[in-house]
């Protein structure tokens, strides 16, 4: 995220370890040090206050708490938790895509619940699917409600 809207030091909330695989609850969970070399520290906020930063970007979307999870497509049950914390996809977009390309993985970015609490594939049973997020290495993003993939071209093109 840009450094316009972090705040704090977002990283002592959650130490856990990088590279491990761990569960936390339903989730299997396994920290990311390339992710976070570009995305930044797991647990990372937009603001002090998210209430005040969405009022402040009525027109962003944001995903307050957001789940990052390594998924292939069909086996979202083996997915896994690499990276949590706060996104602005207005600002953020771009980022997440070079995260996924950065790991050479499919990274599905989805709301906090249930899919934190949950994982990926109880959630997207149990959820709708329009917050939900799929960013392939080196290709397209894709909106899992609409089927819809954009190439980041077309997807550049359509930004004010």
């Amino acid at each position: 995220m840009s450094e316009q809207h972090r705040t704090g030091d977002p990283g002592v909330k959650h130490r856990w370890p990088r590279a491990v695989l761990h569960r936390d609850g339903h989730v299997a969970v396994r920290l990311s040090s390339r992710i976070e070399g570009v995305l930044g520290q797991c647990g990372q906020l937009v603001g002090a206050s998210k209430t005040a930063y969405r009022r402040a970007h009525p027109d962003h979307e944001v995903l307050c708490n957001a789940c990052l999870f390594a998924a292939e497509a069909g086996k979202e049950a083996s997915a896994v938790a690499v990276w949590f914390g706060d996104i602005d996809l207005e600002l953020d977009r771009e980022r997440v895509q070079r995260a996924a390309d950065a790991v050479g993985r499919r990274l599905v970015l989805t709301p906090e619940h249930p899919f934190r609490f949950r994982g990926l594939a109880a959630g997207m049973r149990s959820h709708s699917a329009d917050r939900v997020r799929i960013f392939q290495p080196c290709q397209y993003e894709q909106t899992l409600a609409s089927g819809d993939a954009q190439s980041p071209a077309t997807r550049n093109s359509q930004s004010p």
